[in-house]
């Protein structure tokens, strides 16, 4: 039986590089891999598909960065990369020099657990499209983008967000998922989102589409350590906003245009620039009065 894999956008993986970003992580929906033989040999494949996957498998190894190219060719190219990818999770090198994930599809609590685990040196972790479990705080990085919500316990109306728990104490940087116009209304309840001044070493902090002066005038006089407060949206034409004009007298608050979230991601996963640095470079260009404080 085939498995519908969801194709990769961006990334790399290499268990020997010094700092690696591991794009996604590919999960059969059927529960079974497809994994071609002799007999099933599909009607474009030019050789026989051993050959094929000894192919594939030896030039994403050589040259990991042309992997997003390669899982176009063809399904069955895409199923490789997802069983050498999870052999290559258990391989000390990828244990050790992995420092960034995105995982893009529903991934159970216990495979959650234990890639969460396996890899000590993570800092960045973006779970944009589905809710953790409460068993997964011990587990949380540095750079933190996920709905914090739920793993507090989310579906009783009234539960907040925890704050003095132990994993906030280390959190740099955050970003805020449930506070945007898309979340039911229940999400931005002001007593659900206390006790800011516990993260003691927050540095940044970002929203999506959302603009609440208050709430963001009490995390800037909370959070000792902030250096800039990030609100992003998809668009130029959602600049247009009197909160954030109202906001722009602060020079930590930074407006900025982020089309797609996960392209974004790649661009810092291959060493390029993320909203986070272009914040950063923008701030410091607005210390050095190269920028308008008021822009």
């Amino acid at each position: 039986m085939e498995a519908e894999l969801t194709p990769i956008r961006d990334g790399e993986f290499d268990g020997n590089d010094d700092e690696i970003s591991l794009a996604h992580l590919f999960k059969p929906t059927t529960g079974t891999v497809w994994k071609p033989s002799m007999s099933t040999i599909p009607a474009d494949a030019a050789f026989p598909v051993e050959l094929e996957e000894r192919i594939f498998t030896i030039a994403a190894s050589l040259h990991p960065r042309s992997m997003p190219s390669m899982i176009l060719v063809a399904r069955r190219v895409q199923t490789w990369y997802l069983l050498s990818s999870k052999s290559a999770l258990n391989s000390r090198p990828a244990q050790q020099n992995i420092r960034s994930i995105c995982i893009t599809d529903y991934t159970d609590e216990v495979d959650l657990q234990r890639i969460l685990s396996t890899f000590k040196g993570l800092t960045r972790l973006d779970i944009p499209f589905f809710d953790l479990e409460p068993a997964l705080l011990p587990f949380l990085a540095q750079y933190l983008s996920i709905k914090l919500l739920p793993l507090f316990g989310a579906d009783v109306e009234s539960t907040p967000v925890d704050f003095t728990h132990p994993m906030f104490a280390h959190i740099t940087h955050l970003d805020v998922q449930e506070l945007n116009f898309e979340e039911p209304p229940e999400s931005s309840q002001p007593a659900r989102w206390s006790g800011w001044s516990h993260l003691t070493s927050l540095t940044h902090i970002s929203f999506w589409n959302y603009h609440d002066r208050p709430l963001f005038e009490e995390i800037v006089a909370s959070c000792p350590k902030l250096q800039v407060l990030i609100v992003v949206v998809a668009s130029e034409q959602m600049t247009d906003n009197s909160v954030f004009a109202e906001c722009a007298h602060d020079p930590r608050f930074i407006l900025l245009v982020v089309k797609d979230f996960l392209d974004d991601w790649g661009a810092d996963a291959t060493g390029g620039e993320n909203y986070w640095t272009r914040a950063d470079n923008f701030l410091a260009e607005r210390r050095s009065a190269r920028i308008e404080a008021s822009r």
